[in-house]
């Protein structure tokens, strides 16, 4: 029992977790958004989403490489993950000018 409460609790934290950063994101402060995002990861290190949205925030920050390394993360941990598939095709075809991965 004392495991599930301890779940609950995580996924409550990365819940306000993933708030706060959407929102330093979407007002353009990329570097709090990461540091949500790095917190997200420690929480739960094999979240597909956390990799998902740390690679757009490095897009923004103009960091294509590290954007494309944490797009394939996200990737590599959910096959099924369309958004991230056509943003690294996009990219690979060299069109892709935002990205609006980060959106829920």
């Amino acid at each position: 029992a004392e495991d599930g409460i301890r779940d609950v609790e995580r996924s409550r934290g990365l819940g306000d977790v993933y708030k706060r950063q959407l929102r330093y994101f979407y007002s353009g402060n990329y570097r709090a958004s990461l540091q949500e995002v790095e917190n997200a990861l420690e929480l739960n290190p094999n979240l597909a989403l956390a990799y998902a949205r740390r690679g757009s925030i490095y897009y923004k920050l103009g960091d294509i490489q590290r954007a494309t390394i944490n797009w394939n993360m996200a990737l590599r941990m959910d096959p099924e993950y369309d958004d991230v598939r056509n943003v690294l095709k996009a990219l690979h075809e060299n069109r892709l000018k935002s990205t609006t991965l980060i959106e829920d």
